[in-house]
């Protein structure tokens, strides 16, 4: 996949002291690369926390903390170990989760079919009374009664769905648990799949709302009061980019990738030098406590109907929060640096609050964002931004001038000749337009560090300006032999 610059350093100082040193000791033992272990911490921390709670913004509107998240890599690059060791507590709170449906499924069909035994009883009086004429009032009331005390069939509490269509899982959200993921190490099944063809819906589920659907072809109304949607995937480059060939703006015109944070371990990545004190002892290990705490809490909310926990910014945080509202949409006005992804621009300050919510209520518990967490989250925030334009902006023209110029004006340094045909540029050199090599051309003109002159109606690039021209030097590189009356007419 073309790039259109490096990557940045990843700010793996903004992150929260406990998520910092799990993904320091991940990155330490492992060497994988710091963004990718980020971003799957990141992940992973939203997926715990956003059954759990909300943010509430000083406007009154709710907002999920649901992180989408996407990594490209290759295969071999460490996204699968990182990914499974970070989500560890998760597949173990299913698993019990899962055992406990199973006794519970026991339990509740011995008193389903007791139920339905009384039902039956009771169904007969009503009729026995009828027929003998009788007032049924006083067993149409039993009836009724136990009609209204059917007893109701246990949920299972399923966190991750790697591999489903698009109905099975908004099913899965309503008969089973109303916040889950989808989840893949391998996520080519994803994007060459059905869910890839139904990323409207899919996208409706970033945001707050109902889930109703009703149609004919399903046995019964699917209705979610509060549904919350997790991405955790991860993708092999190459699959990615033919996703993206075939579908061409689809994924982008939809506003899919502007909902994604997208780290892509390229190989590009700064080298690091990390600050001893962010290391701390079993850091991944207490990074995995506090994922399995806050999912029994989400299982304690449900069981005691107490809803989500609301978190809000405090007085100075909003203040902050107002001011990069307005430094952003500046940002995506026509000619600055985020006019040229205008799609991931509008999204940019949702994904800033999503960041500061999860950050504080997962590091510190504590029902207010701080200021700290706050401008921490930002930097994070522009730092996908950067990875975003990186991967998806559109070229100006003026990017397209200086990056040709770069590559013919590196061509030519590697080139054995001083005098070089421009026509002999054209033909074996990296561009064959005319057009851009004119005006890459003129680019380097403009610094001296080339000449054009013409013989005999012949275009000549001259690298070596500076320096008197040699007429057998001459002959040889452009001709080929030497001698002969010399004439720079």
């Amino acid at each position: 996949m073309k790039t259109h610059f490096e990557q940045n350093r990843f700010p793996i100082e903004a992150l929260p002291r406990s998520m910092r040193a799990a993904v320091l000791e991940i990155h330490q033992e492992t060497q994988i690369s710091p963004a990718m272990v980020a971003t799957f911490a990141i992940a992973v921390a939203s997926e715990a926390v956003h059954g759990a709670a909300v943010l509430r913004t000083h406007n009154g509107q709710l907002n999920l903390l649901s992180n989408w998240t996407l990594v490209l890599a290759e295969s071999g690059s460490g996204k699968s170990p990182a990914m499974q060791k970070l989500r560890q507590p998760i597949l173990q709170f299913e698993a019990k989760k899962y055992q406990q449906h199973q006794e519970q499924l026991k339990q509740y069909h011995a008193s389903y079919e007791y139920w339905k035994l009384i039902k039956k009883e009771l169904a007969a009086q009503v009729k026995n009374n009828v027929r003998d004429e009788e007032n049924p009032s006083s067993s149409q009331a039993k009836f009724t009664a136990h009609i209204l005390n059917e007893p109701t069939q246990p949920r299972l509490i399923k966190l991750s769905y790697p591999d489903t269509t698009i109905q099975a899982f908004f099913n899965g959200l309503f008969e089973n648990w109303p916040s889950a993921a989808l989840v893949s190490d391998e996520a080519s099944a994803f994007f060459n799949g059905a869910m890839a063809s139904n990323l409207a819906q899919l996208n409706q589920r970033w945001e707050l709302g109902p889930l109703s659907i009703d149609r004919r072809s399903n046995a019964k109304q699917i209705y979610v009061e509060d549904p919350r949607v997790m991405l955790n995937l991860a993708i092999q480059p190459d699959p990615f980019e033919k996703y993206l060939k075939r579908t061409g703006n689809e994924a982008r015109d939809l506003g899919f990738l502007a909902r994604l944070l997208i780290c892509y371990a390229d190989g590009s990545e700064p080298c690091y030098s990390f600050n001893p004190d962010h290391y701390l002892p079993d850091a991944v290990h207490h990074f995995q406590a506090r994922v399995h705490e806050l999912l029994s809490q989400m299982d304690k909310q449900s069981e005691n109907k107490t809803g989500a926990v609301e978190i809000r910014f405090s007085d100075e945080t909003d203040f902050f929060s107002e001011g990069k509202a307005a430094l952003i949409r500046d940002g995506y006005q026509l000619g600055n640096e985020l006019s040229q992804v205008k799609d991931y621009g509008a999204k940019l300050h949702r994904h800033f609050i999503r960041l500061a919510g999860v950050l504080e209520y997962f590091e510190t518990g504590k029902i207010e964002v701080s200021l700290n967490t706050a401008e921490s989250a930002f930097k994070i925030a522009c730092w996908y931004t950067w990875e975003y334009m990186r991967l998806f902006k559109q070229p100006n023209e003026m990017d397209c001038i200086t990056s040709d110029t770069f590559t013919i004006s590196t061509w030519l340094r590697k080139q054995n000749s001083r005098f070089i045909r421009k026509n002999d540029l054209r033909k074996l050199g990296p561009i064959r337009d005319l057009k851009r090599i004119n005006l890459a051309l003129d680019n380097i003109l403009y610094t001296a560090e080339i000449e054009i002159f013409t013989y005999k109606k012949i275009s000549i690039i001259d690298k070596q300006p500076h320096l008197v021209r040699n007429q057998l030097q001459f002959q040889n590189e452009i001709f080929g032999w030497g001698g002969g009356k010399f004439d720079m007419c």
